[in-house]
Order: structure tokens, then C-alpha cells, then sequence
């Protein structure tokens, strides 16, 4: 069975780092990236993205920019958007995941999907 594709985007590397590797830990393959402008560029050059993660605590507004444009190039990615903040409103195509425990239960969900 072929592992569940993700990418990351969080613009604090050491919290990039742990998320890669818990992710990793959980059998998906994982690409990150900085910055949500290399990840957009990613995404559209590869063909089979299952899953996008994205910390939105500090940017906001360009974490929903990057959700509306995957959504319109691959409508059936799944997301996960991490915050610290239960403030966040999301819709229902998108999870939002407060803690790692949280995590593990929506990744786990998608690769038995």
C-alpha cells in the first residue's frame, strides 16, 4: 500500500521539525515548507497530495489564502489547520486540531479513508 502524501506549512521551523517527524512517525511521506508560497508552488506540480497541514497562529491570513487556492486546484484534499488558538472557525472540510493527541486521531482517520 502506497504511504499517504502530506505537506506542511508552518513558518517556525522547530515546530515545523516536530510535526514532520510526529507525521513521519505515522507512516505518512511528508514535504515542508516555510512558507506558504513554496508550498502552493509544490502542491501544484505534484500530482498526489492526500493531506495539507497548516499552523495558522501567526499567519492567518495567508494560512486561508493557501487553503482557498489547494482547494481549487485538488477540491478533495483533506486539512488540518493547528492552532493554539479554539477561537479559529472552520468549515466542515477542515479540521482544526488544538494539540498532538487531536492530530494523531484526524491523520489516523485519513489514511484508513
Amino acid at each position: 500500500m502506497e504511504k499517504k502524501k502530506a505537506v506542511v506549512v508552518d513558518s517556525d521551523g522547530l515546530s515545523l521539525s516536530i510535526t514532520v517527524l510526529f507525521l513521519e512517525d505515522l507512516g505518512l511521506e511528508v514535504y515542508c515548507f516555510l512558507n506558504s508560497k513554496e508550498a502552493l508552488n509544490f502542491i501544484k506540480n505534484k500530482p498526489q497530495i492526500d493531506l495539507l497541514v497548516v499552523d495558522i497562529d501567526k499567519t492567518k491570513i495567508k494560512a486561508y489564502k493557501l487553503i482557498e487556492k489547494v482547494k481549487e486546484i485538488k477540491p478533495d484534499i483533506k486539512i488540518i489547520l493547528i492552532s493554539k488558538n479554539d477561537e479559529i472557525n472552520t468549515n466542515e472540510n477542515v479540521l482544526r486540531i488544538l494539540n498532538f493527541k487531536e492530530l494523531e486521531a484526524a491523520v489516523n482517520k485519513i489514511i484508513t479513508a
